[in-house]
């Protein structure tokens, strides 16, 4: 007679699986949420900023490429004379839409006492006024602001001219067949763009780190139309 052996498997807890499900607990919850903010409220502001001053810096190069181009090609067409010294804003818009108007695409331009007011199709826009006196404004919007914080009771040239501040508004010239970055009182050095020392029309206001911060544009410029790391004025 034959014996049957049967094979008894022994199952061990080795042999067995566990699904266990892990969860973090609202101490650690709150902790990362904690980090979080805490990363983010110290990266943001540099985000921020810089994104502002590549927007400036882009926007600004554009500008200038476009209204040396379009007074180059009015100087092809028979440009000869210079914007009107008279505080006019019809004689100044005469002239705008005789000489340059072809030449640069537009939103709208808008007559003011002493000047005129132009909008850029990149959201960006630009003040001109009586001897060639301009304004440009990164973002439009804050030309609009300006304009409606100015008393034209006064030569608009003195009314904006406090109103310049390296941030926002930014001094440009557009005289003699020529458009520039303002230059008035700039000895040709980036100290001299920082701070303007000795000049005909008073010291210590001009330069962009002065109290007018018209030499702000040519700072810039003179910096490969970037924004320096001891800019002076804070973003």
């Amino acid at each position: 007679m034959k014996k049957t052996v049967k094979n008894l498997i022994t199952w061990s807890p080795s042999h067995l699986i566990t699904s266990q499900k892990s969860a973090f607990t609202l101490a650690e919850v709150l902790i990362t949420l904690a980090i979080i903010g805490v990363v983010a409220a110290m990266t943001i502001p540099t985000l921020t900023a810089n994104y502002q001053k590549n927007l400036i810096t882009s926007r600004m190069l554009k500008f200038y490429s476009s209204m040396k181009q379009a007074v180059q090609l009015a100087s092809v067409d028979g440009l000869t004379e210079n914007i009107t010294y008279e505080k006019s804003g019809e004689k100044i818009l005469e002239w705008y839409n005789k000489n340059l108007a072809k030449h640069l695409r537009t939103n709208s331009v808008k007559t003011l006492p002493d000047g005129i007011l132009v909008s850029l199709l990149d959201g960006s826009g630009f003040i001109t006024l009586y001897g060639g006196h301009t304004i440009f404004c990164p973002e439009y919007k804050k030309c609009e602001e300006t304009i409606n914080s100015i008393d034209f009771s006064i030569p608009a040239e003195y009314a904006f001219v406090y109103k310049l501040d390296g941030k926002n508004l930014f001094g440009f010239l557009l005289w003699d067949g020529v458009f520039k970055t303002y230059d008035t009182c700039w000895d040709g050095t980036k100290e001299g763009a920082l701070y303007s020392t000795t000049c005909e029309y008073g010291a210590n206001e001009y330069g962009c780190a002065d109290k007018a911060h018209k030499l702000c544009a040519k700072l810039i410029e003179i910096n490969g139309w970037k924004i320096p790391d001891d800019y002076p004025i804070k973003f």
